[in-house]
């Protein structure tokens, strides 16, 4: 009989609820600070617990291991973020490319003013180390894409099916991605940034074929 592999749950031991608020959020903190400073492989448990004060004996009462404070810390990042942009695109009452436009100017003041870059880049690292997530990350994103995109006017987009729609979505956010490594590697202004978006953004909207005049 073939035994079926399943996905750990990832969370906190009940004993890290029961700490207050404050520490919670010391300890939480001072992950942010690790991750953010290396790649999942390369973080040191001590230096968490240093920064957080707290002895080693008690961090393994919190957690079974560095995956758990990983995936919860990542977790609560995420569900941040996208309640932020699903509120952008309520409030935002535009079609796709408004709220793109709007987000490219949320995620460009967390990327740089913030210093989430190196933290963004340590998470994806850190997803490849632990493989039995990926499909719960896969369909976790999925669902807050449709999320956002119920929020927005569809009527200019071709596409109506989910899947499409969701490629469509990701597509642009690679390129958003490559335009902030870009001003990164070459110190554009955020003004600058913004402007070659703007050229890929135009480049999916009318495509690169010439209008052929009849």
């Amino acid at each position: 009989m073939t035994t079926c592999h399943k996905r750990r749950d990832y969370m906190p031991n009940e004993t890290f609820f029961n700490l207050n608020i404050e520490k919670q959020n010391k300890i939480m903190e001072a992950a942010n600070n690790e991750f953010k400073r290396v790649a999942l492989d390369k973080v040191r448990i001590s230096n968490i617990i240093q920064e957080a004060g707290i002895p080693r004996g008690s961090f393994y009462q919190y957690f079974e291991d560095l995956n758990d404070l990983f995936v919860y810390f990542v977790n609560k990042f995420q569900d941040e973020r996208e309640q932020t942009l699903i509120e952008i695109a309520k409030n935002i009452k535009g079609d796709l490319f408004d709220f793109i436009l709007e987000q490219f100017a949320v995620d460009y003041k967390s990327f740089y003013f913030k210093k989430n870059h190196k933290l963004m880049m340590n998470i994806y690292k850190g997803f490849s180390l632990i493989p039995d997530l990926e499909e719960y990350y896969i369909k976790r994103r999925k669902k807050f894409v449709l999320n956002v995109l119920k929020e927005v006017n569809l009527k200019n987009i071709k596409y109506d099916n989910e899947d499409d729609l969701v490629k469509t979505f990701d597509l642009i956010q690679s390129l958003k991605k490559r335009v902030f490594m870009n001003s990164t590697w070459n110190n554009l202004t955020k003004e600058e940034a913004l402007e070659e978006f703007k050229w890929f953004i135009d480049l999916i909207k009318n495509g690169i074929l010439k209008e052929h005049k009849v």
